[in-house]
Formats: structure tokens, sequence, C-alpha cells
């Protein structure tokens, strides 16, 4: 019985989540009230307050999902995985990580418009600052693993412009998450351009 009281829970809480997710896509999270989830999703507003404090905690249980799948795709792109020299030079490497954005940016394009642009007011205002602190985090280990790698690179990249670099990226996705789609010439070309200005600077960085 006991697991059974706990699956409904367990189930209330999804659709809150779920309902609240279409709200804060559809509305905007300013918009959105909590009455509005409770009235789109059949659950009482005291119910909904049994399961979260307010809204704030609703709309970070919804981004949740994005922000672990974002820190593990900056994760896995700088490191092991992303340490190959032959990605400055070789084309079939630079195209794979053109799909590869352009695919995650469609998966997630709703919520990172959501995190970008529309978290003012939340604790979440700040997540822009966030991630790009967290991209220059993984962009030192990911330079100390080139080195060690290929010890005759150079890698003394000053904190300052490394940030600004992480900056610029942040930028990018910016950029693609606001494309009415993701798949057509201009979004493609922009993405291509993007990393072809980026491997061409990060050479002369490393001295490749």
């Amino acid at each position: 019985m006991t697991g059974y009281m706990q699956k409904l829970k367990d189930d209330k809480k999804k659709l809150i989540l779920t309902v609240a997710h279409q709200e804060f896509v559809n509305n905007g999270v300013r918009k959105t009230s909590i009455k509005q989830i409770a009235t789109s999703s059949g659950v009482a507003v005291g119910n909904i307050y049994h399961y979260f404090h307010n809204k704030n905690e609703i709309y970070c249980a919804v981004m949740q999902p994005t922000i672990k799948a974002l820190y593990k795709f900056i994760e896995r792109y700088n490191g092991k995985k992303g340490l190959n020299i032959e990605f400055y030079s070789a084309e079939e490497y630079q195209q794979q990580m053109v799909d590869i954005l352009l695919n995650f940016v469609h998966k997630h394009k709703n919520e990172l418009r959501l995190l970008l642009f529309h978290s003012t007011g939340t604790s979440l205002e700040n997540f822009r600052e966030t991630l790009i602190a967290k991209q220059a985090e993984y962009g030192e280990t990911y330079l100390e693993g080139m080195k060690k790698k290929y010890p005759h690179i150079i890698n003394g990249i000053s904190p300052l412009f490394l940030h600004f670099l992480c900056s610029m990226w942040v930028s990018m996705l910016s950029v693609l998450c606001m494309q009415e789609s993701l798949f057509d010439e201009k979004a493609i070309s922009f993405l291509k351009e993007f990393i072809m200005y980026g491997t061409a600077g990060w050479k002369r960085l490393m001295q490749i």
C-alpha cells in the first residue's frame, strides 16, 4: 500500500512538472502562476504546495534535466573525447561537431530559451554567467589535458581571455536556440563559420 501511495505522489509530481514545463514554454516564467499550473493540471493549488514551496522551485525542477544535460555535454567534449589535435585541421571532425551541436540545441531549444532569456526573477537568473564559469572550468581542464597529450602545444591562455571565449560559446548557443529552424542554411552556415573561426583561433593560440 505504501508503494502504491508513493507511486501516486510521484505521478502527481511528474504531472505538475510536465504541465508547468508547457506553461513556461508557452507563456514565459513571469506570466505563469501556480494557479495557472493548477488549472491546467487539474491539481488543486493546495496540493501543489505539498510538493513545491513556490513557483521558483517548480521552475528550477523543470529546468534541472536540461542543466544536467548541458553540463554533461560540456564535460564530454572538453574531456578525453575532445582531446584530439586532428579536430583543428580535419573538416570531418568539425562537421561532426556541427551536427552534434545542432541536434543538442534542437532537443533542448525551448528550455535553453527559458534559461538564457527568461530566468529573470528566479534563482536561475544568473545562469548565463554560471554556464560561462562552468565552461571556463572545463576549458582549463581541456587545455591541461591537451598539453599532457601533446607536450609541444602552448596552453598558457590567460584566464580572462578564456572567460571571454567561453562567453562567446554561450552567445553562440543563444543565437542558435532563437532560430526558428536549426536545420536551414542560415543556422548551419552560422555554426560552421563559428567553428571555423574558433578552430583557427585555437590553432594560433596553441601554436599547433
